[in-house]
């Protein structure tokens, strides 16, 4: 269903294409494919109760040990139902928490925001800033939320709330879209269910083709955008 769920468990340097991947230093390629590889999963975000262990370690302020250790404390405790939970968890320090918690989304828990990408600290403006559009928690991805902000004085509302504008916007757009996925603005793949086999090709057939095993260098150097 995710492409990046499952690509994200394959050494970007395995997934090289001919000899570009050679051209390059091999601790500097290595270097800038991890720095895409990370980009890309915080840019999107994992659901913190369905996410491996694979996703989960490229998350800011994870690695392997704390990843490892919130899917066993997942499995031994069933689901995580709060930010604040994830304090709990062994390995997970207050630093850590601090660099991760806005990119563990957790649906259908104790606190409406905690699905979003806004960061906890930012819950108490965040409450301000909807009590002054008129809003709660359960207008978070609703029309209404919508047509409200579409129509607000920003300005006024970073005088109200203390807000820098880069702030206030991000947290404009998570009321918007609380599961907001930044891929949805690019053209899904359009699969094809009459092409199965080699003889459904016909000269002048003109089909969509996949990128997602392009040479890995070109893939960490030329494109940032994750497979969607």
């Amino acid at each position: 269903m995710d492409p990046l769920s499952e690509l994200i468990k394959i050494d970007p340097q395995s997934i090289g294409v001919g000899q570009y991947q050679h051209d390059l230093p091999t601790a500097r390629l290595k270097e800038r494919l991890d720095f895409v590889v990370e980009k890309a999963v915080n840019r999107v975000g994992v659901n913190i109760n369905t996410a491996s262990i694979s996703l989960l370690k490229n998350i800011a302020g994870l690695n392997n040990a704390s990843a490892t250790s919130i899917v066993a404390y997942r499995e031994e405790n069933g689901k995580i139902e709060s930010r604040t939970q994830i304090k709990k968890i062994p390995k997970i320090g207050p630093k850590a928490f601090e660099q991760a918690a806005g990119f563990l989304r957790i649906e259908d828990g104790k606190e409406p925001l905690d699905c979003t990408s806004i960061h906890p600290e930012s819950y108490k403006a965040t409450k301000v800033l909807l009590k002054e559009l008129g809003l709660d928690t359960s207008d978070l991805g609703t029309q209404k939320a919508k047509d409200v902000i579409s129509d607000c004085d920003t300005k006024q509302l970073m005088q109200d709330t203390g807000l820098d504008s880069y702030t206030l916007k991000d947290i404009l757009d998570a009321i918007c879209m609380p599961l907001r996925d930044y891929r949805d603005k690019y053209d899904a793949p359009l699969l094809r269910k009459d092409v199965l086999e080699i003889e459904d090709l016909h000269i002048n057939d003109k089909l969509e083709a996949c990128n997602a095993l392009i040479p890995a260098s070109l893939a960490a150097f030329v494109s940032e955008r994750p497979p969607r």
